[in-house]
């Protein structure tokens, strides 16, 4: 395992939560989901930790910029739609977005 902030070791904690009503399913439900995602990603980049959204709909696809640095892009695509939350550890460094990720980022990794 990697390090994460504060040099705790990386572990599988997480918190999901998943949305298995019928409607959930739908394109429009899960655009919802991507649009929560990147409403709220950047408060919580700023304690340390990872927000992302997994559904059938995502919008990782094979044509990302992101999917060639991330071995499996599939990871994010999920017949049950949720929001997941992680810790944030080094390697995260390529979701990173924009300057305000990036200086969350820094804040726990330093300058990459």
């Amino acid at each position: 395992p990697g390090e994460t902030h504060r040099n705790q070791t990386v572990d599988a904690t997480a918190v999901i939560a998943a949305f298995s009503e019928p409607y959930a399913g739908t394109p429009e439900f899960c655009s919802q989901l991507d649009n929560a995602r990147d409403a709220y990603r950047q408060s919580f980049l700023e304690q340390g930790l990872m927000l992302s959204q997994m559904h059938p709909y995502h919008r990782l696809g094979p044509a990302s910029s992101k999917s060639v640095q991330i071995a499996d892009s599939r990871l994010y695509n999920s017949g049950i739609p949720m929001l997941v939350v992680r810790r944030m550890h080094k390697e995260d460094f390529v979701f990173m977005e924009n300057p305000d990720a990036k200086m969350a980022y820094s804040r726990f990794f330093g300058d990459k």
